[in-house]
């Protein structure tokens, strides 16, 4: 089916939008900071959270829970959204939530200094966020290679269970796979694609200390593109597949999307 003409048109932010699994709302953000919501059927403003984030980068919608909207920005901040109310309920800076690794990371750096020699250093910004099927996990890809994971732990509290690693330079975006909810999958600025496994984390418990991870499910270069701007799942023609968007090395791959069959 080909789009010809827009059904609806709406004038406000332009940098983001997220739609909710039942087509109801529609959450938008700006490099303004502000985080709207809109109703669709009654194309009116629902709610606008003003001047948390500094600017802005992200955001996602809960599928299964309209008022929940997460956003990231360059500010280092996740922020995640009571609609209803137009509040945030949790807000994660970046470097708050990786001091919680800091001796691991030194350790790391001391035992891999020569093969981190080739890998730039970059800030921990928020790049991309993701909630699971079921909204009890939230994902974060940032600027340093690293994907964060938080659980509800009770109602509106978050705790940081995880951190994954592996890639190496910033993560542009993470998605938990549709046709299999118990994985998470992530694309980098490095070409990389990976898959995690996130099943553990989903029926967790309260945890004393986060765990960090290095060893992915599967991980591998995307031939198409050195660069991965944008990942999605679905199903299609029967079979669960990955579908990236990037850029290219080759002139002729520019604006292709390439597709992946999950085993």
């Amino acid at each position: 089916m080909l789009v010809t003409e827009s059904k609806h048109t709406f004038a406000f932010s332009k940098d983001e939008i997220a739609v909710d699994e039942k087509g109801r709302f529609l959450a938008t953000a700006d490099d303004n900071g502000d985080v709207c919501v809109y109703e669709l059927q009654a194309q009116r403003l629902y709610k606008k959270m003003r001047s948390i984030h500094k600017n802005q980068w992200t955001l996602a919608a809960d599928e299964h829970a309209a008022s929940l909207v997460i956003s990231a920005g360059l500010d280092r901040q996740v922020i995640v959204w009571d609609a209803s109310r137009g509040s945030p309920s949790a807000v994660f800076d970046m470097n708050a939530e990786l001091q919680a690794f800091k001796g691991e990371e030194e350790e790391e750096d001391a035992a891999n200094e020569a093969a981190s020699a080739n890998q730039l250093v970059n800030p921990p910004l928020a790049h991309t966020v993701a909630t699971s099927q079921h909204g009890r996990l939230l994902a974060a890809g940032i600027g340093n290679g690293d994907i964060l994971l938080w659980r509800s732990i009770r109602g509106k509290e978050w705790q940081l269970q995880r951190r994954y690693t592996g890639h190496r330079s910033a993560v542009a975006c993470v998605e938990f796979v549709k046709c299999s909810p118990g994985l998470l999958l992530s694309g980098g600025n490095d070409g990389q694609l990976a898959l995690w496994s996130a099943d553990e984390a989903e029926t967790a418990a309260a945890v004393d200390k986060p765990q960090s991870i290095a060893s992915s499910v599967d991980m591998w270069q995307c031939e198409s593109f050195d660069k991965i701007n944008w990942l999605t799942t679905g199903d299609w023609q029967g079979q669960g597949n990955v579908f990236v968007s990037g850029t290219g090395h080759a002139s002729q791959e520019q604006g292709t999307v390439a597709i992946y069959t999950l085993a």
